[in-house]
């Protein structure tokens, strides 16, 4: 065995780890990693399982603060090989210890930092870089909501003012309106993206709270009024004004919003949507273009759709769906879908 300095030999005899338990040394100089000891030749290792041990162990030790001693009680090996493991860093190399004895009793928190989580693994390492993606596309998607709502309202003053002056013509006025257009289509593509990101960001904790169901509708309808106005659509309410529910309301309100848009955006125009809410559930029917059986399915399998135009103004639903499909998965609502080509759609939220 390498000779080893005082701090290691006193760690051993606190710990009662022998010499057998060396399990291997880091070089911190050359960064070469010596595989070593009773423990090491025990597990009879093939090469493959070798070369993993090393790379894990040093993905390990870099991984770590110097200075420092390192204890790992259920430290995964290899394969189904759990350990003991004991790291020490001293100024020039790293001692790595194993211990297999699951019913050791004799450990010691003296002079060590205890760390009962390994680093972390390929797939929290992707979860953390997901998270750190979705709070980047929140902040760009809520940023650019305000410049967009800003150039939409300069368009309808400047389309307004246009209209009242003779000799534009049909040409230059369809411009304007489909400018306008898709500056509508944008922010609500923004405003998407922001529900996306927005859900995955805060699905970990749900505050839940009571609330009239009749003011959360009152506050939906004014939302998508220009929409309703746009294409003459009116909303039927079937509702008790005493009815409250209790739930996360801000999810619960992003799942509805997406929801009757959708309703409007599939409608005909000068056509009526009928909402009816009951304790038990809440029913959002249109008589719009449908939906065929093979999208049903893969709305129901969580596909995104492109932004194809369908109809007159209306586009794909997009991300719509897929963030009203995962709200109520999470809230724990079940949510059902009945729909036929040309003859309109009905959402069925089940509450209880």
């Amino acid at each position: 065995m390498n000779s080893c300095p005082e701090i290691v030999s006193n760690y051993q005899k606190e710990n009662r780890l022998s010499d057998s338990n060396l399990l291997c040394v880091f070089d911190n100089q050359n960064g070469v990693l010596e595989l070593q000891g009773d423990f090491y030749s025990n597990l009879n290792l093939d090469l493959k399982g070798t070369v993993l041990i090393e790379k894990k162990i040093s993905e390990l030790i870099i991984s770590l603060q110097k200075g420092n001693i390192h204890f790992f009680p259920e430290f995964n090996l290899i394969d189904n090989i759990n350990c003991h493991l004991h790291v020490i860093q001293t100024d020039n190399k790293v001692w790595v210890f194993a211990n297999r004895n699951l019913n050791e009793k004799h450990m010691t928190t003296k002079s060590v930092i205890l760390e009962s989580e390994q680093p972390q693994s390929e797939s929290e390492q992707l979860q953390e870089m997901l998270k750190m993606k979705d709070q980047f596309l929140n902040i760009i998607a809520h940023d650019f909501r305000s410049p967009i709502t800003n150039v939409i309202e300069g368009v309808s003053i400047v389309q307004n003012n246009l209209f009242k002056i003779d000799g534009i013509s049909d040409f230059d006025k369809e411009i304007i309106n489909c400018v306008r257009e898709e500056l509508i289509l944008l922010l609500n593509y923004t405003n998407k993206l922001n529900n996306w990101t927005k859900l995955d960001l805060e699905t970990d904790e749900s505050k839940f709270e009571t609330f009239s169901i009749e003011n959360l509708f009152s506050s939906v309808e004014i939302s998508l009024r220009n929409l309703l106005e746009d294409k003459n659509i009116g909303i039927i309410w079937k509702c008790d004004s005493a009815l409250s529910y209790t739930t996360d309301m801000s999810l619960f309100k992003m799942a509805i919003y997406n929801l009757i848009e959708n309703a409007i955006k599939f409608s005909p125009e000068n056509e009526l949507i009928t909402i009816e809410a009951r304790p038990e559930f809440i029913k959002i029917s249109d008589n719009g273009f449908g939906i065929s059986d093979e999208k049903l399915n893969m709305i129901r399998k969580g596909y995104l759709f492109k932004n194809n135009k369908i109809t007159g103004k209306c586009f794909g639903p997009g991300l719509g769906l897929n963030v009203v499909t995962r709200i109520f998965a999470s809230l724990k609502y079940a949510f059902e879908i009945e729909s036929k080509v040309g003859m309109g759609t009905t959402i069925t939220i089940k509450i209880k």
